[in-house]
């Protein structure tokens, strides 16, 4: 976690994905990302706050922490749709065919 990014007690982390996820769908990204970002920490077994914090940090250009986000989230739920979706299109992005078919195949 950086410096930016607040760490919140296990009862606020829901609150905090919750803002996160509000603001992400009013394009709020800068602002949406230290919320995302504190949530899946304080929620690590949360495989939508990683799915949410790798939206926000694909959103923002920062590919790398984009995929370690969706990634998380895969750990925590190997079956969970929504990132495999993500990181499919993360990685078709990068032009990276195999990956996005094996990550499309999966969701």
């Amino acid at each position: 976690m950086d410096s930016a990014t607040p760490t919140l007690a296990d009862a606020d982390a829901d609150a905090a994905l919750t803002r996160a996820h509000a603001l992400f769908l009013q394009q709020r990204d800068a602002e949406a990302l230290p919320l995302a970002r504190a949530a899946a920490e304080a929620m690590p077994r949360r495989p939508d706050a990683w799915t949410l914090r790798g939206i926000l940090e694909q959103r923002l250009g920062r590919p790398q922490a984009a995929e370690s986000a969706y990634r998380a989230a895969l750990r925590v739920a190997p079956r969970y749709a929504d990132a495999w979706t993500n990181l499919g299109n993360l990685l078709r992005e990068r032009g990276d065919r195999a990956g996005t078919l094996r990550a499309f195949r999966q969701a």
